[in-house]
Formats: structure tokens, sequence, C-alpha cells
């Protein structure tokens, strides 16, 4: 890289991180490893958080007037929460049409 004087390149290896220069000491097929290993982390997080299966849900359904149990949305998607939001729903004054989906009880502990 170049620079515009010596103490433009001073101050800017100065406010790198050491893993910073570390990697930047790494040859590019090293680099392309940790870059590629990195991304497939990311995208297998992003993949897990997406389908919720990175943390608890809790699934509900909704009682109508008409006693029956209302469990998913329009587009058929169910009714579900992390344990935290339920709690404090619930702390906050959860409607008593509320009720957990006997067909989804996660309370099973294996």
């Amino acid at each position: 890289m170049n620079y515009l004087s010596e103490k433009h390149k001073e101050l800017e290896e100065s406010q790198q991180s050491g893993f910073m220069k570390w990697f930047g000491q790494l040859p590019m097929d090293k680099k392309a490893v940790a870059i590629g290993l990195s991304l497939t982390v990311g995208i297998s997080s992003a993949a897990m958080a997406w389908q919720g299966t990175s943390s608890d849900r809790i699934y509900f359904c909704i009682k109508t007037p008409k006693k029956t149990l209302v469990c998913n949305d329009k587009n058929n998607r169910p009714f579900r929460m992390t344990p935290f939001y339920w709690q404090q729903w619930q702390n906050d004054g959860m409607p008593t049409q509320i009720v957990r989906d006997p067909a989804m009880c996660n309370d099973l502990q294996y």
C-alpha cells in the first residue's frame, strides 16, 4: 500500500488490532480458507435462526368464540415466540384466549 508519508504509515499500523496484523501476514490461500470457514459458520447460523432451531420456541394457539383452536396465521405459519417473551407477556397480562399448543408442547426434556 502506498502512504502519503512515513507518519501516515505509522498511524495506520498503530490503529490496527493484533488480529488484523496477524491476519494480514497470512498467505493468500490461508486467508481464503479462513474467510470460507467464517462464511460457512455465518450462513449456518443464519439458517438455524431462520428455521428457529437456534433457540427454544413456545407454540401457542388462540381459542375462538366457537371453542376451536387456531394455531397458524393466514400464511400457515405457527404462532410462536421465545420463552422470554412468553414470560413477559404472561407478566403483562396475557389474554385468557391464548393457550399453549398441545400438539407442539416442548416441555419435554430429552
